[in-house]
């Protein structure tokens, strides 16, 4: 099951996200569902102990994060 966070019509308040995250619906799902994914995989190798597997996974983890980032929220302003 995919959950995705950023419907149309769901935008209000204060937030440092852009407005494609909500207009470009299928590609940010698709970001959310791959962070989801990589999380399953993440947890999936802590679970079984498999020392490897987490230090993969869990650079997956911090990709898919950068990847939804990076298309999808605000730049900061410095």
């Amino acid at each position: 099951m995919s959950r995705h966070f950023f419907l149309a019509g769901t935008r209000f308040g204060e937030t440092e996200a852009q407005a494609e995250v909500w207009s470009k619906h299928q590609a940010s799902k698709e970001a959310a569902d791959k962070l989801r994914d990589s999380v399953d995989g993440y947890q999936a190798a802590v679970v079984q102990g498999d020392r490897a597997g987490i230090g993969k996974t869990f650079n997956a983890v911090g990709e898919a994060c950068k990847g939804c980032h990076k298309h999808f929220r605000e730049k900061h302003k410095h």
